[in-house]
């Protein structure tokens, strides 16, 4: 079977999908990743197929940031959207029998399977459907707390990381003459398999039928590869360390009085004014 995973992003949202698609390699499966181009060697190191799809995240952030108002934020947007629905295209339309995405372009990733008659399953990193155990991950305040709370903020997370790629989903249907209607969004997909470990979030009693989390997906280590000596010198210095990590994307300072930037993908790295 030919294997397409989608995923859009920092390296936290590619390097895990490296170790899935190793894995559905070693049973017998084409796997590609379409990303990036910056992560075209991450993607090939692993020995896998990589078809780019265009845009730099870390690009659009400093335009974010030396962004004079908020109309060119919103173009600054749309652009990436726009470049990136054209590659998630482009990449399907290179041949699969099963499509696996991210949270972040699962739109996306839905429109073109849509278009070409491929199967899509989500394969996400972090809870992605609302709960009322907690709220999902980049949630704002809603003043109500418990589970009615968590609710309404898990909600507004979803509407807003569906609004990321609106626009460009609504011109990708036009482009691949599908029928016009509202753009589907992420939790419209399912199956789904959310790539954590159940003994760090458990499985909300309150999600829908089948959607799933399976265990982390431990990103696959490039042919080749070899620790730098101050890594190895730091590592056999004394007990094994514990790395927490807070993102794989940093935006640049801001001056006072500028826009305040956040990110929308839940745990993606996705951009949205």
């Amino acid at each position: 079977m030919r294997v397409l995973i989608i995923t859009a992003g920092s390296r936290g949202d590619v390097a895990p999908y490296t170790g899935l698609g190793r894995r559905l390699l070693d049973a017998g499966h084409q796997v590609a990743v379409a990303a990036h181009p910056s992560f075209a060697a991450l993607v090939g190191g692993c020995g896998l197929d990589h078809r780019p799809v265009p845009g730099d995240p870390q690009g659009l952030i400093r335009d974010w940031a030396r962004a004079t108002s908020r109309d060119e934020v919103r173009a600054l947007t749309r652009a990436y959207a726009d470049e990136t629905a054209d590659g998630v295209a482009e990449a399907v339309a290179g041949g699969a029998d099963l499509l696996l995405t991210a949270f972040g372009p699962a739109p996306l990733s839905r429109t073109a399977g849509e278009a070409l008659g491929v199967p899509v399953i989500g394969t996400y990193l972090v809870p992605a459907f609302a709960t009322g155990r907690f709220p999902l991950p980049n949630a704002r305040s809603t003043g109500s707390p418990g589970p009615e709370g968590n609710l309404a903020a898990g909600r507004d997370v979803l509407r807003r990381a569906e609004g990321v790629f609106a626009g460009a989903v609504t011109r990708l249907r036009a482009r691949l003459e599908l029928p016009a209607g509202a753009p589907s969004a992420p939790v419209d997909i399912r199956p789904v398999f959310h790539g954590f470990s159940p003994l760090v979030v458990q499985r909300p009693e309150d999600w829908p039928a089948r959607v799933e989390v399976t265990g982390y997906w431990w990103p696959a280590r490039p042919d080749g590869w070899q620790p730098a000596a101050e890594l190895v010198d730091f590592l056999q210095a004394g007990p094994p360390p514990v790395f927490i990590g807070f993102g794989s994307v940093t935006p640049p300072p801001r001056k006072r009085g500028g826009f305040s930037l956040c990110r929308v993908g839940v745990a993606t790295d996705q951009p949205g004014p």
